[in-house]
This record gives C-alpha cells, sequence and structure tokens, in this order.
C-alpha cells in the first residue's frame, strides 16, 4: 500500500548528481557552510524545475527509475541525443 513517502528514482539520482558536480566543482575539505555558500543553487528548492517539468517528475518512469531532463540538459553531461 503506497504512503505517500516513496522515494523517486529520478528525483534522488538528480540531486546527487548535482550535489557531485557541485562537491567536485570547489576545494577539497571544505565545511558544510563554506560549500553552501559556494553553491547556492543547491538551496534553491525548484532546481529541477529547471530540467524537468513537474509533470515528468511526478510520473511513473521516473519514480521507478532514470528518466533524463527534457527541459534542458545538466551541464556536466552531454544531450541525450549526443552520448
Amino acid at each position: 500500500m503506497p504512503s505517500g513517502l516513496e522515494a523517486n528514482a529520478t528525483v534522488t539520482r538528480a540531486w546527487t548528481e548535482i550535489v557531485a558536480h557541485h562537491v567536485a566543482a570547489g576545494p577539497p575539505g571544505t565545511d558544510f557552510d563554506s560549500f553552501a555558500q559556494r553553491s547556492p543553487a543547491l538551496l534553491d528548492k525548484r532546481l529541477l524545475a529547471r530540467h524537468y517539468p513537474a509533470r515528468v517528475l511526478a510520473s511513473a518512469a521516473a519514480r521507478t527509475g532514470w528518466v533524463e531532463p527534457d527541459l534542458a540538459p545538466f551541464p556536466w553531461r552531454p544531450p541525450a541525443g549526443m552520448r
């Protein structure tokens, strides 16, 4: 029975990739406050909306597996047709 708290595979992977990109772009060993100041985009709760429409993130496909961004590719990944 669904509880309303099910994980969304696409949201989880997208946020993991976004945070990893920002970590890799910065100096090693910084504390969280320094990291957050250097990466203000991560504090934007609408960050994924730049890459996905809400209907895509709410889809069964996104909840159960990876769905490529369709509004704008992530800057560290080539667009889906270019791989």
